[in-house]
Parts: C-alpha cells; structure tokens; sequence
C-alpha cells in the first residue's frame, strides 16, 4: 500500500481493534497543525463530542507498516497506543487549562517558515528568522513534564497579552527549566536546559549568552541542532558560509522534523549583547 492507500485503510479499519468501551466512538480523519507543518491525525471521539483523545499521527504509522510489511499489527500497536493515551489524558485532566497558574507559563524558540498557520492562531513575538511561543507546563505521573501551547483563545481565557506572557515566560523559564551549559574540551559548548526539553530558548535568558562569551573572551557562532539545543562555538576566524553549511548538514539527521528549528549559524556579539544572523561575501 502507499500512503494515501494507508491512511484510508487505517480510518476504516481501526475501529474494529479498540476496546468494547470504545466501539461507539467515532473515527476521525483530521489535518493537525503542529510545530513545522501539519499532519495527517487519526482521533476517535465518543459519542457527545466532548473530551480529549490521543493523537495518531498517520505519517508515523505509515513508516511502521513499511518496515513491518504487517497492516494488523500497525492497528494493534495503535489502539495500544491509543488506550495508554487516553489513561495518560485521564491523569492529567485533573486540573482545566483555564485554571493553571501563571507560574508555570514558559517559552519556547520555533522557525517561522512552515509555521504560519500554527502562528496566527497563538500569541508570539518574532526575533530574526524565529518566533517566541508560549506554553503551560503539566506535571506528568512519572515525575516528567508535558506542555500545552497556549493559544489565542487560552489566552483570552486567562486575559493575558503577549507582553504579560513573555514577561512572565522570561521570568519563569529558566527557574523551571535551568541552564545547562555543556563544555566540549574547550572547543564548543552546548547551550540547553536541564530537562534537554525545548532548551534552544536557552539562548534567550538574560546573561546566558553573555557568561559564555566573557568566560572565553569572543565573540560566538550559534549553531542551532533542534528544537532542544544550540551549540556555542568561539569565534576564531571561522569562515561564515563554513558555519552556516555545518547547520544544514546537521539537519539531514533530524529523525523528527517538527524538532527543526534553523538551516544555519546565529552569531552573537558580545560587546552589543545582541544576536544577528552573520551575513557571509
């Protein structure tokens, strides 16, 4: 089968694996805008509509059966999927996203190309090529964290300008997520948090750019590898269109796109304080 083979497939059989106390649910074929593009969703709603329920992302599942060869045990795996999904939702449906603090409101760096629609439906501020977004940390069981974006209609919910939500972000994130800088013999350092989760806003609180510049005395190259780190290179010299090839290339070995956050360097200086993208002849 290929994929548009699948996806139908998968829609009209999936019912048939899930549990009996899902059986009068609906199975919903839905385009999902997430972080770099949108996707094919697979939900299954119950009968009046309302609650939450687990994402199936078919571009995932599709890759399963190509390397399976086997359509039955990529629906049996997915109703897995889904039961443990809406166990998790059932955990933390505890507390209504209107009701969350603002102490837990954090931020996070995503690209703005492939997000446009993803962006006029949240509150952000855009800096060079990226957009600052928003999101509501949620204690998992395991003792992990999850996060929900904020969108425009949360905010208006809690009545919070994207100035509040960045004034608040600022101050938030790096208590919840610390900095956590990573020497590597002296050559380059790794710019993330402590969690390695969305730690690329890293690079956005105040003085932690600044501190790595003024311990080693130059200016620095950011390569940007995900969603989740930078690496902060001093600058010696380096020629610019070498950093910028050095990002790209990395890029090939993303095994998830939607961690994709830039094709190329950032460079900070460290006398204005101030991050550009370096301009190569």
């Amino acid at each position: 089968m290929n994929y548009t083979e699948f996806k139908d497939a998968f829609v009209d059989s999936f019912q048939d694996y899930l549990p009996a106390q899902y059986q009068d649910w609906e199975v919903r074929l839905l385009e999902t805008v997430k972080v770099n593009g949108c996707y094919d969703t697979v939900v299954v709603m119950p009968p009046d509509g309302m609650g939450g329920s687990p994402n199936l992302y078919v571009e995932e599942l599709f890759e399963y059966y190509v390397r399976c060869k086997d359509f039955q045990k990529v629906c049996r795996k997915a109703a897995s999927i889904f039961v443990m999904g809406m166990d998790y939702i059932s955990k933390l449906g505890a507390v209504p996203i209107v009701d969350l603090p603002e102490d837990r409101i954090i931020f996070s760096l995503i690209p703005q190309e492939d997000n446009e629609r993803l962006l006029a439906d949240t509150p952000h501020r855009l800096t060079m090529d990226l957009a600052v977004i928003y999101r509501v940390l949620l204690d998992a069981e395991d003792g992990g964290f999850d996060s929900t974006m904020i969108t425009n209609d949360i905010a208006e919910a809690w009545k919070l300008t994207e100035e509040r939500l960045y004034e608040l972000a600022l101050e938030n994130t790096p208590e919840i997520l610390p900095l956590e800088v990573i020497e590597q013999d002296g050559v380059f350092s790794i710019l993330t948090n402590e969690r390695h989760t969305l730690g690329a806003a890293s690079m956005l609180y105040p003085g932690a750019l600044k501190d790595v510049a003024d311990k080693i005395e130059t200016d620095l190259f950011i390569l940007p590898a995900s969603m989740h780190e930078v690496f902060v290179v001093p600058d010696m010299g380096q020629d610019v269109l070498d950093m910028h090839r050095i990002v790209a290339d990395a890029n090939m070995y993303l095994s998830h796109r939607e961690e994709y956050l830039a094709d190329h360097a950032y460079y900070y200086h460290k006398e204005t304080d101030q991050v550009c993208i370096p301009k190569w002849e």
